[in-house]
């Protein structure tokens, strides 16, 4: 959720628009998409992918896991080159240290919980990863 989150927030920040059109939420563990409930339920619905429940060095990680192929041409060149930016960037993270990271951005900062994350902070986003 916390890369999809960066994934929006960065090419918003670079074109002026996020790549999914969601709004994301304050949450205890960091940003993630306004009703991800529903929307997880309709993918799963749909077949399009799962969630997996996997225990790890005393932590719950949800992972998402596809039951498609993505279709071809679906992503823009530049939606793919800052899909791979956040991917390098994060690569070597676990999902503790990307929630950690995430509660550094002045856009959750300047949030409660439940709060919506105005794309207006993709500015103040501190990923290097160009």
């Amino acid at each position: 959720m916390k890369l999809l989150n960066y994934s929006d927030m960065i090419f918003y920040k670079e074109n002026g628009i996020s790549m999914s059109g969601l709004k994301y939420v304050h949450f205890p563990y960091g940003p993630v998409p306004e009703n991800f409930d529903i929307l997880l339920g309709k993918m799963a619905a749909d077949h399009i992918a799962h969630i997996e429940v996997v225990y790890e060095n005393g932590y719950e990680k949800h992972q998402v896991i596809p039951e498609c192929d993505i279709p071809e041409n679906i992503f823009s060149e530049g939606e793919l080159e800052v899909l791979e930016r956040i991917d390098a960037k994060f690569k070597d993270f676990g999902s503790v240290d990307i929630s950690n990271y995430s509660h550094k951005e002045k856009g959750y900062c300047a949030t409660k919980k439940g709060e919506i994350i105005s794309y207006a902070y993709a500015k103040d986003i501190q990923l290097d990863c160009q």
